[in-house]
């Protein structure tokens, strides 16, 4: 049930993040819709998701949330 498990984590997450700092969930929900938007763009081209798709969406993922993290930092 990975499912299951991602969705576990990503609750888990989502606390520590509101513990620690609240303001940190806008970069983590930035990222997680860069992702899915990838994804979707993946589906509609290629008809699903290669270890290339995969790649991408993790070095541009990186790159979105570093510059949303410093976005939040400069504006909140």
């Amino acid at each position: 049930e990975p499912k299951k498990l991602v969705v576990i984590s990503m609750l888990l997450y989502s606390i520590v993040l509101i513990i620690l700092n609240p303001k940190y969930i806008i970069t983590l929900l930035v990222t997680i819709l860069l992702a899915e938007y990838i994804s979707h763009i993946a589906y509609k081209k290629i008809g699903g998701l290669t270890g290339d798709v995969y790649g991408a969406i993790i070095e541009i993922g990186d790159a979105v949330s570093l510059l949303s993290f410093w976005g939040v930092m400069t504006w909140i």
